[in-house]
């Protein structure tokens, strides 16, 4: 998935996410944020054999929400995630993407 970048934060937490800017209206020119969809907190730690031990969480557990609106002043890089990163968040993050898709569908058939 080609939106999916690691974004480093002001905090210091490493997030790997779908992230697209966020524009008030269609055919806007100025984005008002990002938009990060299914984001999840790498953390990590330096095993007695000096290997990284990764794991992902959700960055936000106590929301049921799929999408997350973050300022761009929030955000201190973006960059591509390794490939072994990106195919264990993409195995985590798939019931998320699922879920968004279900929630707009069901929003879809409400209007």
């Amino acid at each position: 998935m080609e939106d999916v970048k690691v974004v480093m934060c002001r905090n210091g937490h490493h997030i790997i996410s779908k992230i697209n800017e966020l524009y008030p209206a269609e055919g806007d020119s100025e984005p008002i944020c990002f938009l990060l969809t299914a984001p999840l907190v790498i953390t990590y730690k330096t095993t007695d054999d000096s290997e990284l031990e990764l794991s992902f969480t959700l960055w936000s557990p106590f929301s049921k929400s799929v999408e997350f609106r973050i300022p761009f002043d929030y955000v201190v890089s973006i960059g591509e995630p390794k490939d072994d990163i990106l195919e264990k968040y993409m195995e985590i993050a798939g019931p998320l993407f699922e879920r968004l898709e279900t929630l707009n569908q069901e929003e879809q058939e409400e209007q």
